[in-house]
């Protein structure tokens, strides 16, 4: 009897303490209650070293206030601001110190806009829904230009994807339906002129497609049905042309792999009489 008793002793001592971990001024710091979850505050450190790795309170093995995680160096690597309804503000750091990244986590995945950067210029922003991509990614170039605009349906690209020329000018634009070319493609000259223009349908060229000079004047007219060529509209004499161009010119340009050390040598061997 006195060994059931005991046990049962020790039970209501732990279910008093687990229920007392997570209070705010709890001193018991890497605390685990009789079901397994995180309470309290908790910080790890680096093997064999006093430098912090990470810095948290948990309430029911959820993260609550601020949670913040160090590289080796003691600078900061990822700052999270916990407000009450459980979103997490974050900020993640590169090991020198420089911001890369800022978003928000909802149960530990990327929720809402994030914006990244590399040094002081931005170089990206990303919508997610509940750690999926959703909405719209754009890239930046090293001079903070946009290259790249695409989006996303709950993962899969769905909508407009539009790429530029680092000039600003758009190159191509194309439009995707869960994750497949649907709908119509044009491809742009870095003059703005387009080169080429036509339908996908289910990821396949389909019906009339465009083709222009580098001055914008209609070269060809080619028809597709289901990625393949029912009318060329010349499309394939260019094409044997230009192969043939490049069959005739074999040996005349040299390989400048040939010539690494001594590259004034590639120049005089290059020389053509075309």
């Amino acid at each position: 009897m006195k060994s059931i008793l005991s046990i049962i002793l020790a039970l209501i001592v732990l279910a008093g303490y687990s229920q007392n971990v997570g209070q705010k001024n709890d001193s018991i710091i890497n605390y685990t209650d009789i079901n397994g979850l995180k309470q309290g505050p908790w910080k790890k450190f680096y093997q064999g070293s006093d430098q912090i790795m990470y810095e948290c309170r948990f309430l029911n093995n959820k993260p609550v206030g601020t949670y913040t995680r160090y590289w080796p160096n003691g600078n900061k690597k990822v700052e999270i601001k916990y407000d009450s309804k459980g979103v997490g503000r974050a900020k993640i750091y590169s090991e020198s110190g420089s911001l890369g990244a800022q978003g928000n986590y909802i149960d530990q995945l990327r929720d809402s806009t994030w914006v990244f950067y590399l040094g002081d210029k931005k170089r990206g922003e990303e919508s997610y829904s509940m750690g999926k991509y959703n909405g719209s990614q754009k890239i930046y170039n090293s001079e903070g230009i946009l290259i790249d605009d695409m989006n996303f349906k709950m993962d899969k690209m769905d909508g407009t994807w539009k790429q530029y020329y680092v000039t600003g000018n758009l190159k191509f634009q194309i439009s995707f339906e869960n994750n497949v070319r649907n709908g119509e493609f044009i491809l742009y000259d870095e003059s703005g002129d387009i080169e080429k223009k036509g339908m996908y349908k289910n990821g396949l060229e389909n019906g009339t497609w465009q083709y222009f000079d580098s001055g914008g004047h209609l070269k060809y007219l080619v028809v597709y049905e289901n990625g393949k060529i029912i009318k060329d509209g010349g499309l394939q004499k260019e094409k044997d042309e230009a192969l043939k161009k490049e069959k005739e010119n074999e040996g005349k340009i040299q390989d400048p792999e040939k010539f690494t050390a001594d590259p004034e040598e590639y120049f005089k061997n290059s020389r053509t009489d075309y």
